[in-house]
This record gives structure tokens, C-alpha cells and sequence, in this order.
């Protein structure tokens, strides 16, 4: 009967045991998932940091277009600044030539009001 005894608490410790083992199984289980959620949120990170990457990437390009916004509003200004210039030179010539008109319609009033002797 005490060996009977023994025995039954040796096959309880075994049955303990085997809970035991299967505790582990199920711990394992959760540290191997708690690793999968450790990564998938290491992706998760990487995938953030890839967005703001992407948003740096379009501020970039969107101060790319504003640069070439500048670039071709100088290139008018340009157009502009010499189309003035070629306006001042019209306008320099054609003082210079109406000062020539003006100066030779002056000697002529002279020629034909002043009496020349011989």
C-alpha cells in the first residue's frame, strides 16, 4: 500500500511535470510571437522612417520647382532688362537724331535771317 502510495505520488509529480513541460511549451510559444511583434514592429520603424524619407523627397522635389520657378522668372527679368536696354538705346538714337534734325533746322533760320555780306 505505502509503495502503491509512492507510486501515485510519483505518477502525480510526472503529471506535474508534464504540466510543467507543457507551461514551457506555451512560454516558448509567446517568447517566439513576442519575437514575430518585435519584428513586425522593427518593420513597422522602417517603414516609418521610409515615409518620412519620402516626405523629405517631396520637399525636395517641391523646392526644385520653386528653383525652377525662380530660374525662369530670372530668365524673364532678363528678357525684360534687355528689352530696356535695346528701348534706351532706340530712345538714345533717336534723341541724337533729332537733335541732328533740330541743329541743322537751326544753321537754315540762320542762313535765312541773317543777311551775308560779300
Amino acid at each position: 500500500i505505502q509503495m502503491n502510495n509512492w507510486l501515485s505520488l510519483f505518477i502525480q509529480m510526472n503529471n506535474w511535470l508534464s504540466l510543467f513541460i507543457h507551461m514551457n511549451d506555451w512560454l516558448s510559444l509567446f517568447i517566439h510571437m513576442n519575437n514575430w511583434l518585435s519584428l513586425f514592429i522593427q518593420m513597422n520603424n522602417w517603414l516609418s522612417l521610409f515615409i518620412q524619407m519620402n516626405n523629405w523627397l517631396s520637399l525636395f522635389i517641391q523646392m526644385n520647382n520653386w528653383l525652377n520657378l525662380f530660374i525662369r522668372m530670372n530668365n524673364w527679368l532678363n528678357l525684360f532688362i534687355r528689352m530696356n536696354n535695346w528701348l534706351n538705346l532706340f530712345i538714345q538714337s533717336h534723341q541724337k537724331s533729332s537733335w541732328l534734325i533740330w541743329s541743322h533746322w537751326q544753321a537754315h533760320q540762320f542762313h535765312l535771317t541773317h543777311k551775308w555780306v560779300i
